[in-house]
């Protein structure tokens, strides 16, 4: 004995329209909405495989928004995090000058001044 409940037939999404199993939600996760750009960026959440080319990405939309003064919180840890992001500001030509942050972060986090 079958019920309505157990049919793979009729599956309504959150907005309320039908359609086939599986698929309701799918239009809420297409893309990620950007995220605004305040000068910060907060590595705690990225595994350090993605920490670089983030790093990159942020400072050259951080660059293209106008910002100069910039803060890279990597943690205090046993400082990985803080070595890739040293080596990544290294690189680059746009970076005038950084230090270890001269607040209570300290070691935890880094500032970033990016040439005019």
């Amino acid at each position: 004995m079958s019920n309505a409940a157990d049919s793979d037939d009729d599956v309504t999404g959150p907005t309320g329209e039908a359609g086939e199993a599986g698929e309701a939600g799918l239009a809420d996760e297409a893309e990620p909405s950007p995220l605004a750009l305040d000068g910060v960026l907060d590595l705690h959440m990225f595994p350090p495989g993605q920490a670089r080319a983030l790093v990159d990405d942020w400072l050259d939309a951080s660059r293209a928004a106008g910002l100069r003064d910039l803060r890279i919180i990597h943690g205090k840890g046993i400082g990985a995090m803080r070595t890739l992001v040293h080596a990544a500001l290294e690189a680059r030509d746009d970076v005038d000058s950084y230090s270890l942050a001269a607040d209570a972060s300290s070691w935890g986090a880094t500032v970033i001044r990016m040439k005019s």
